[in-house]
């Protein structure tokens, strides 16, 4: 009975932990997005749309090597923030559909970027991917300035991890 009672506990704290943590990785796509616009490099709604996935896409298949808990801790908790991800998406009003393309989508880039450094490819494998997925998916010209994008965002992330570390040591 008390295995029961530990089980929810941790369940909870890894929802809870996992929301804090997608949450940080909205805001860090959002600021570097909001840079972006003021900069006037995002040309459409539809562009900023798909840099957002493409940028959250990024980071979270960066969180998946971090070591910010144990092996199966970091699993049940990046389990967790794709689902809060997915029901987020379908939240703001995103289909059945949209939400199975979005995972689709996001297991496709994960597949493309863990060959990518399985091939020890620089950073600059990684970009050109990700440029070119926005491209595609946004209908918009190839854009130098973004190939800086995935660098910026898991540098971002990484202060974040850092700081999450940093609690965790207390």
């Amino acid at each position: 009975m008390f295995k029961f009672f530990r089980h929810l506990k941790y369940k909870k704290m890894i929802k809870v932990g996992s929301t804090v943590i997608l949450e940080d990785f909205v805001q860090i796509v959002d600021d570097t997005l909001s840079r972006l616009e003021k900069e006037g490099h995002i040309k459409s709604p539809l562009h900023r749309a798909v840099l957002w996935f493409e940028s959250m896409a990024i980071v979270l298949w960066f969180f998946r090597f971090e070591d910010l808990f144990s092996e199966p801790l970091q699993r049940l908790t990046l389990d967790e923030v794709h689902q809060q991800f997915f029901t987020g998406l379908k939240k703001n009003g995103g289909s059945r559909e949209l939400v199975k393309s979005a995972c689709d989508k996001l297991n496709e880039r994960y597949k493309t970027y863990d060959a990518l450094f399985a091939n020890a490819e620089t950073f600059v494998g990684i970009s050109t991917h990700f440029v070119r997925y926005v491209s595609d998916d946004a209908g918009t010209e190839l854009d130098a300035t973004e190939m800086m994008i995935p660098l910026e965002l898991t540098e971002k992330a990484t202060l974040k991890f850092d700081e999450i570390r940093e609690v965790m040591k207390i």
